[in-house]
């Protein structure tokens, strides 16, 4: 089967109109992958954030919007008149070194704050997929060294490297993924919506694909599966342009 993920989404329903957020993934992933049998967000909430334990709980849905919680718990399946998405629970913390770290596939009670090394533990333990997601100016100078030695540290079975679309197209891949890729690390693809108005139409634009075996009664831990497995994946959508990436960045 088709499965086809934006793995790195926010929601910030104080400053996005999130029905809005929810058509434009809908729509983005559907003109990626039309042929997709699942399509997918997985969520990067954070600290103080509970979007997902709120919707799956029964708080109210953007109009037009309905879910139906199932027997994963750390899954939503959410549809529309246009089509379903699956909520996939996660969360984004950031450590004491300043590094950001998604917790993917579970909904942690997951602390900011703690040294790299013991939050990727953290994460672990809790049965969610770790990954150091690349960003802007984020993995250079001391940082960039930190994110390096942690490579160098763990084995691609053990942590997964992802990448942005608010990485221009056409700009070389950043050194520190070119390595994590030559020698086996899995890297995903994402949007990362900012926390300012107007973003929500980023979502699923940029996304990762894979063709692989599907539950759809336990989508979270099918998706475990798929990356736990190292199943191939390749990017899917359109990355910004310089004059997106700039004006997103203002």
């Amino acid at each position: 089967m088709q499965i086809v993920a934006d793995t790195h989404v926010h929601l910030y329903p104080a400053l996005y109109d999130t029905g809005r957020q929810l058509a434009a993934a809908l729509a983005n992933l559907a003109a990626a992958a039309p042929e997709a049998d699942a399509r997918l967000l997985c969520l990067t909430e954070r600290a103080g954030q509970r979007v997902f334990a709120d919707w799956r709980g029964g708080a109210p849905l953007p109009a037009g919007w309905s879910a139906a919680p199932g027997d994963d718990p750390d899954a939503l399946t959410l549809s529309h008149a246009d089509g379903a998405l699956i909520l996939i629970a996660g969360r984004q913390i950031v450590t004491a070194e300043r590094i950001e770290v998604l917790a993917l596939g579970r909904d942690l009670d997951a602390a900011d704050g703690l040294p790299l090394d013991e939050t990727l533990a953290r994460v672990r333990a809790g049965g969610a997929i770790p990954v150091l997601p690349w960003g802007l100016g984020k993995w250079w100078g001391r940082r960039g060294t930190i994110v390096q030695n942690c490579l160098d540290n763990h084995s691609p079975e053990s942590l997964v490297c992802a990448d942005t679309c608010l990485r221009p197209a056409g700009f070389p891949t950043p050194a520190i993924l070119r390595t994590a890729r030559l020698r086996g690390f899995s890297i995903l693809f994402g949007t990362d919506p900012l926390p300012r108005p107007g973003e929500e139409h980023i979502t699923g634009r940029w996304a990762t694909h894979w063709e692989a075996d599907w539950d759809a009664t336990h989508p979270a831990a099918a998706w475990r599966r798929i990356i736990r497995e190292r199943i191939p994946a390749r990017p899917l959508g359109r990355r910004c342009n310089v004059f997106e990436a700039l004006k997103r960045l203002r």
